[in-house]
């Protein structure tokens, strides 16, 4: 659950952020983000419990790079309903104006 909270925080500031992230770069950051936790932070030595550790801290940047990718999709969805909606808002002002026309003649 803080898992999920945190990736989505950190999708939202990349998001803000004018440099986007890659796949590749958080592909590598499984890597070095587990050696970082397990290894140089000595993770080992809490056995099973420092194992999972290293795990989420590994896998931490590329759920946040995966829901960033799933919030650009969703908001491209939005664009286009919104877009299909405006247009169709404008076919039924024509067609109004069209029914108001016939009723004059």
């Amino acid at each position: 659950k803080k898992l999920d909270s945190y990736a989505t925080a950190r999708a939202m500031d990349m998001l803000d952020e004018k440099n986007q992230e890659s796949l590749i770069r958080n592909l590598r950051r499984i890597f070095s983000r587990f050696w970082k936790s397990y290894v140089l932070r000595k993770g080992y030595k809490e056995n099973k419990i420092g194992l999972i550790i290293g795990i989420v801290a590994a896998l931490y940047p590329l759920i946040a790079y995966l829901k960033l990718k799933l919030m650009l999709k969703q908001s491209l969805q939005l664009l286009k309903l919104i877009k299909l909606n405006k247009m169709e808002i404008q076919m039924m002002e024509l067609n109004l104006k069209l029914i108001t026309i016939k009723k004059y003649f």
